[in-house]
């Protein structure tokens, strides 16, 4: 059976995540995220190059600001550089 983590999409695990991260549930929103990066992980190949890089470029500050506890940054990146990219990535 397939959890309800995995019928949401890469994007939507990202949104969800970044509201996590602005209410104060970082333990929810590592909990999407933790399945966000999991999902990427299985995407990685099928990426376009010009995709790929950028989300290189989204993934690298998005986890410095949550290992420096910087949840309003993280969200930020989730919100409106990761979710947007992988929403025009396609279905995932």
């Amino acid at each position: 059976m397939i959890s309800r983590h995995e019928q949401k999409s890469l994007s939507e695990h990202a949104m969800i995540a970044a509201d996590y991260f602005r209410i104060g549930c970082e333990a929810d929103a590592g909990e999407h995220l933790t399945t966000l990066i999991d999902g990427i992980r299985h995407v990685l190949t099928i990426l376009p190059p010009e995709k790929l890089a950028a989300l290189q470029e989204g993934l690298a500050p998005l986890l410095d600001a949550q290992e420096r506890k910087d949840f309003s940054f993280a969200a930020d990146m989730l919100q409106y550089h990761l979710a947007p990219l992988l929403a025009s990535a396609g279905p995932h």
